[in-house]
């Protein structure tokens, strides 16, 4: 997802954290805070966490809703998939245990 420029580094900045500290609280690598500043990209999750912990919503980093609920739903479909390929294979397994 594309982010307004410098949202996250200017609100990292105003509450005086260093990049480390940043993704410490958010749960992500420093790289990761790296290259969303850098870049200004950042996955939903990403996306997300950031506004957690830097008190923001999706429309101040640029996000629109619809998005927000679109990446949302992609990934309900993804794991439920990976959750029934899994129920398959332990299955599967079982048989020649």
């Amino acid at each position: 997802m594309r982010l307004k420029d410098n949202v996250i580094a200017q609100a990292r900045t105003q509450n005086e954290w260093t990049q480390e500290h940043l993704a410490s609280v958010a749960g992500v690598s420093t790289r990761t805070i790296q290259r969303v500043e850098a870049s200004g990209i950042a996955s939903a999750d990403t996306a997300q966490a950031l506004c957690a912990v830097l008190d923001l919503n999706f429309a101040e980093i640029g996000i629109n809703q619809h998005v927000k609920r679109a990446a949302i739903a992609l990934s309900i479909p993804a794991l439920f998939f990976a959750l029934l390929i899994g129920v398959i294979l332990g299955f599967s397994l079982a048989q020649f245990a």
